[in-house]
């Protein structure tokens, strides 16, 4: 919990530092009055931090070689000019033209999962709610948790764990496009994703949802060594509202998942 609240306070901000988390986590761990031990925050902090650390770096590198490129279009644009080389200048501009699709590119690249490629948490923050984390329009929120997926990770290791959140990922998004529903999933946690529908008739969407988690249960997985076994979901689906908190509504969702998991219908 402290590290939800933590990062849901962080993710408006362009760049986490990490002194900024360590104060955040460690005011949110002194308001629910939970002492930190060592290990458990050094692991919070750099599970945080590399992926925030790995984004600067691809987004820096990215952009130092566009602006390298720039500079040498603008370069080669005086001198076309100078000459009236209009071939030239026709050829410098499809460059930029690339070089601006790259750069648009690369903000996509900022909201999005590097191992599933579905929306991440930053996403959330940025596209789906305001400043003060509320939701700017109305819709339907959709909490999804992989069953097992502990297990899966401690029995089978993290190279097919990791192929289960992709597969899971493809499965989702495969099936959703075939359906007349407006939506974006992303990935919130290690095994929780969130879908964001536009539609609000909440009993077309439970159809809809528990048909995906249906068919999910069904499907064997078999890795390339072999390894067969079977994973699937669980869900809580919620209508919001505009200006609804966000941070409170995946609070709600998580603890009824928890007592849905420990006293099944």
């Amino acid at each position: 919990k402290i590290t939800d609240m933590t990062i849901s306070e962080l993710l408006k901000e362009e760049v986490i530092m990490p002194s900024v988390y360590f104060e955040t986590f460690d005011k949110n761990a002194k308001a629910l009055e939970i002492e930190i031990l060592d290990d458990n925050f050094e692991h919070e902090i750099n599970k945080v931090l590399v992926e925030e650390f790995n984004n600067i770096s691809k987004y820096m590198n990215k952009t130092i070689s566009n602006i390298e490129l720039i500079g040498d279009v603008t370069s080669k644009a005086e001198n076309a000019i100078e000459r009236n080389d209009k071939e030239t200048l026709k050829e410098l501009r499809k460059e930029l033209k690339k070089a601006e699709k790259d750069m648009n590119d690369l903000k996509e690249l900022i909201f999005i999962d590097s191992l599933t490629k579905a929306y991440n948490r930053k996403w959330i923050y940025k596209k789906i709610l305001n400043k003060n984390g509320n939701f700017k329009e109305e819709g339907t929120f959709v909490l999804l948790e992989i069953e097992d997926f502990e297990y899966i990770t401690s029995k089978y290791g993290s190279l097919i764990a990791d192929n289960v959140l992709i597969f899971m990922t493809n499965f989702i998004n495969k099936n959703l496009k075939k359906e007349a529903v407006n939506f974006k999933l992303a990935r919130f946690s290690s095994d929780k994703f969130v879908l964001f529908f536009e539609e609000t008739k909440q009993a077309e969407l439970k159809d809809i949802v528990s048909n995906l988690q249906g068919e999910m249960l069904n499907t064997t997985l078999k890795s390339k060594s072999g390894i067969m076994f079977k994973t699937g979901f669980n869900y809580k689906m919620d209508k919001f509202i505009k200006n609804d908190n966000f941070q409170e509504l995946l609070e709600t969702s998580i603890d009824e998942l928890k007592i849905s998991k420990k006293f099944p219908v």
